[in-house]
C-alpha cells in the first residue's frame, strides 16, 4: 500500500492519547442537592491554606529549566524529532528509582518507539502507583473533600458527576501547585522549600502536556459549534456525539462552581477544560481489584461516606474500576491492531507494558484504546486513523436527538427523575409495591397513568415518527378510527421508553478494513486507499432498529388483530420489543427503516460518490491529519454506513414483498407505504386527553 509522510505539525497535534475505561458512578436515590456559597473572606482564607500546602518554589523552577536543558542535550542521542519537554520528562521519570524504563524503547516526538528489535512478550516499561494520579487520590484531596465537591450535581438532570471530573479537578490543582499558578504569594512569603523527586517528575510531566491553546486547535470538545456543524453536518451522529462531550464538560464545570466558590476562584473554565480533556484522553482503568486493593487503605466507613456524598449505591464504589493518570503509558497512540498491551499488576502495584507482536527498530508502540467507533474516537480523543480499522455508526434518529449516546455512566441528558420514573410522591412511595400500578397507563382506566420517560421538549419531535400511518388506507383520525388511535397511543407510550436509548436508533457496523495494521509512525497515513464497505464481510446489528421500526409500523390488524392487547399487556415489561409478525408487518418495518436511513443520507446534501472522491483528493494532497481530512473521512464513513443500511433494508423488504405477491397479498392496504406523512394535527391529539403527563 502507498504511504504518505505526515507533514510537520505542532507538538500538540502529535497524537498522545490513551483510553478511558468509563466511570463507576451509580446514582443513588433520595440525596438532596446542597449548595455552598463561600464569602470572599472564606475564599481568601482557604486560598492561603491551599497555597501554603501547595507551594511552587524558585528551586523547583530552576530544576525544571535545568531538566529541560538536559533533555535537549539528551535528545540528541535519541531521536532528532523528540519534543524537548517530552525528552525532559522521559529523563526525569526514567531516572526515578521507582520507574523501570528498560533500554528497549525511547521517545520520538511525543510518543514512544522501539530502540532495538523487540520480541513478543518482552516487558517494556513499568509505571509504579506512586507516580500515578488516581480518582481516589482526587476524592481524598483537600479541595474535593473540604468543599464537598462529590455532592455537586448536573443542574439539568441532577445526576452525580463522573469520576473523571474530580480527577480533572485534582489534576488542575496539582498543575497549579507545580507550575507556578500560586507562585506570587509563595514568593512574597519568602518560602522556598525544595521539590521532592516525585514532584520533579510531575513538574516535567505537566510541562510536557498540551496547553489549552494547543488543544483548542486539535480537540473537538473545544471547537465552536458552528465549526463542527460545517465539518460534520448538524444532522450527523458524528456531530451529536461531540456535542454530548462538550455539554458534559460544560455541565460539570457549572456544577462544580455552583457547589464551591473556592473552586470557582481557583480553577478557570479553560483550566478545567484542559484538565478534563487530559483525563478523557490519558486515563486508564486499573480495574476494581486495583481501585479497591488493600494498598489503597479504603476503610468501610470512608467508602460509605464517599458513596453517600457521591450518590453511589452502597457497596458499588469502583465496581467498574476507576480513572488513573499514568505518565509514559499515556504517550502511546491507538490502533485496533496494537503491537503492545498493558495491565495493572496488583502485586507490583504498577502498570506494566509488554510487546504483543514483534516490533522492528524505529517503529512506534501502538496500544488499543478499546472498541471505539470512529464517531466516539474523534469526539473523545480528537482523531481517527482513516484506514477503515474502526467501527462505524449510522443513526436513523432523524427527527430527534437521543439524550444518551452510550458514554457509559459518564453523562446523559436524561433527567434523573425521568430515568427513575419518579413522581411528586418521592422515591419511597414510588418504589412501594402497592403504588406501582398507579404508574402504569391503562386505556381502560384513565386514573392509572404513566409519566412518559421523555422530557417535554422531545414530544413534538417524537410524534413525527407516528405521522406516517403505513398499513392503513387512510390517515388515522381519533374520531373516525378509534381503535387505530388507541393503538397509536400505545405506540407513543412504548416509543417513549426507547426514545433515548441509542441502541434502538443507531446501527453499529464492523470495520471496513478489519485487517488493516498500523504503520511505522503515526506521522504518516497508514494507507491512501479509501475504505469501502464490503457486503461480504461487513456485519450490521439491525435487530434493535428493526424492532423500533416494527413498533412505528404496527397496525390494528397485526398479531392476528391483537396488536392493541399485545402492547397493552407489555406496558410493565421493561425489556419488551415488537417481535416479528406477518409478512406485511415485516415489509412495512423494513420500508420504515429504509425511509429513515434514506432521510438521514439525504440530509448530507451530497452523494456518497462525491464524498468518496473528496477523500481520494485529500489523501492524494497529503492533507493528513488536518481538520478537513478528518471531517471528510468521518462524513464518508457515516454516509457509507447509511447507504449500506438503506441497501439492506430495501433488499430485504423486497423479498417480503415478493413473498406477498406469491400469496396474492400485495394489493392489501397492509402493504401501503406513504410517500408523505399525515397531518401533524392528527397525531398531536394522542396525549391531549390526559392519558399522559
Amino acid at each position: 500500500m502507498a504511504v504518505k509522510k505526515r507533514p510537520t505539525t505542532t507538538a500538540a497535534s502529535n497524537r498522545k492519547r490513551t483510553r478511558d475505561e468509563g466511570d463507576n458512578v451509580t446514582t443513588s436515590k433520595n440525596h438532596p442537592k446542597t449548595t455552598t456559597v463561600s464569602s470572599s473572606s472564606k475564599v481568601s482564607s482557604s486560598w492561603k491554606n491551599v497555597t501554603k500546602s501547595q507551594q511552587t518554589t524558585a528551586y523547583g523552577v530552576v530544576v525544571l529549566l535545568v531538566a529541560i536543558a538536559m533533555g535537549l542535550w539528551w535528545n540528541s542521542s535519541l531521536s532528532k524529532e523528540v519534543d524537548p519537554s517530552v525528552a525532559s520528562f522521559w529523563q526525569q521519570a526514567c531516572s526515578h528509582s521507582s520507574f523501570w524504563c528498560g533500554r528497549m524503547i525511547q521517545p520520538t516526538r511525543r510518543t514512544l518507539q522501539a530502540a532495538r528489535p523487540i520480541r513478543v512478550g518482552e516487558t517494556l516499561v513499568e509505571i509504579p502507583r506512586t507516580l500515578q494520579l488516581w480518582e481516589l487520590d482526587a476524592i481524598r484531596s483537600d479541595v474535593v473533600r473540604e468543599e464537598r465537591l462529590l455532592e455537586a450535581r448536573h443542574e439539568l438532570t441532577q445526576h452525580s458527576l463522573a469520576g473523571g471530573a474530580f480527577l480533572a479537578v485534582h489534576l488542575a490543582l496539582e498543575h497549579q501547585r507545580l507550575m507556578g499558578m500560586a507562585s506570587n504569594e509563595t514568593l512574597a512569603n519568602g518560602t522556598l522549600p525544595l521539590l521532592s523527586k516525585e514532584d520533579q517528575v510531575w513538574a516535567s510531566y505537566f510541562a510536557s502536556l498540551p496547553t489549552f491553546e494547543e488543544l483548542k486547535d486539535t480537540h473537538p470538545i473545544l471547537m465552536d459549534r458552528s465549526e463542527l456543524k460545517s465539518m460534520l453536518g448538524h444532522h450527523s451522529w458524528n456531530f451529536v456525539v461531540v456535542v454530548m462531550y462538550q455539554e458534559m464538560v460544560q455541565s460539570e464545570y457549572q456544577a462544580l462552581t455552583s457547589k464551591s466558590a473556592l473552586f470557582a476562584a481557583m480553577v478557570s473554565k479553560e483550566q478545567y477544560q484542559t484538565s478534563r480533556i487530559h483525563v478523557l484522553t490519558r486515563s486508564f482503568n486499573p480495574g476494581p481489584s486495583g481501585c479497591l486493593g488493600k494498598q489503597e487503605h479504603l476503610m468501610p466507613n470512608e467508602q460509605e461516606a464517599i458513596e453517600m456524598a457521591w450518590g453511589v449505591e452502597k457497596g458499588a464504589l469502583f465496581t467498574d474500576g476507576c480513572h488513573s493518570i499514568v505518565p509514559i503509558l499515556d504517550m502511546l497512540n491507538h490502533h485496533p491492531q496494537p503491537n503492545v498491551a498493558y495491565q495493572f499488576d496488583t502485586t507490583k502495584q504498577a502498570f506494566v507494558v509488554s510487546a504483543k507482536t514483534k516490533i522492528p527498530v524505529g517503529w512506534e508502540l501502538m496500544d488499543s484504546y478499546g472498541m471505539y467507533s470512529d464517531s466516539h474516537l474523534f469526539a473523545k480523543f480528537g482523531f481517527i486513523n482513516g484506514d477503515g480499522s474502526g467501527f462505524t455508526q449510522a443513526s436513523i434518529a432523524v427527527f430527534h436527538r437521543p439524550l444518551d449516546v452510550q458514554m457509559k455512566n459518564e453523562f446523559t441528558l436524561i433527567p434523573r427523575k425521568i430515568m427513575e420514573n419518579d413522581d411528586d410522591r418521592g422515591h419511597e412511595q414510588a418504589n412501594n409495591e402497592d403504588d406501582k400500578d398507579d404508574g402504569i397507563f391503562s386505556l381502560a382506566d384513565d386514573k392509572k397513568r404513566s409519566k412518559l420517560k421523555i422530557p417535554e421538549f422531545q414530544k413534538p419531535e417524537l410524534k413525527r415518527y407516528l405521522q406516517y400511518d403505513d398499513g392503513y388506507q387512510d390517515c388515522v383520525e381519533k374520531d373516525k378510527h378509534p381503535d387505530a388511535f388507541k393503538l397509536k397511543q400505545l405506540k407513543w407510550y412504548h416509543l417513549s421508553k426507547i426514545a433515548n436509548n441509542p441502541k434502538s436508533w443507531v446501527a453499529l457496523l464492523s470495520p471496513r478494513s478489519p485487517a488493516s495494521k498500523p504503520g511505522e509512525s503515526s506521522q504518516m497515513m497508514i494507507t491512501d486507499v479509501v475504505p469501502q464497505i464490503d457486503p461480504r464481510i461487513t456485519s450490521i446489528e439491525l435487530s434493535r432498529l428493526v424492532n423500533t421500526c416494527r413498533l412505528l409500523a404496527l397496525t390494528t390488524d397485526d398479531y392476528d388483530g391483537n396488536a392493541i392487547q399485545v402492547l397493552k399487556e407489555n406496558m410493565k415489561n421493561s425489556t419488551f420489543v415488537v417481535e416479528g409478525g406477518s409478512t406485511a408487518l415485516e415489509y412495512r418495518a423494513l420500508m420504515f427503516l429504509y425511509r429513515l436511513a434514506s432521510t438521514a443520507l439525504i440530509q448530507y446534501q451530497t452523494s456518497p460518490k462525491e464524498a468518496f472522491d473528496l477523500v481520494v483528493k485529500l489523501n492524494q494532497e497529503n492533507s493528513f491529519p488536518g481538520k478537513n481530512w478528518t471531517a471528510a473521512h468521518l462524513r464518508l464513513a457515516e454516509m457509507q454506513s447509511l447507504l449500506a443500511l438503506t441497501g439492506v433494508a430495501f433488499s430485504h423488504a423486497k423479498k417480503w414483498e415478493a413473498d406477498a405477491k406469491k400469496d396474492s397479498e400485495s394489493g392489501s392496504a397492509l402493504y401501503n407505504i406513504r410517500e408523505k406523512s399525515c397531518p401533524s394535527s392528527y397525531t398531536d391529539l394522542i396525549d391531549e386527553d390526559g392519558l399522559f403527563e
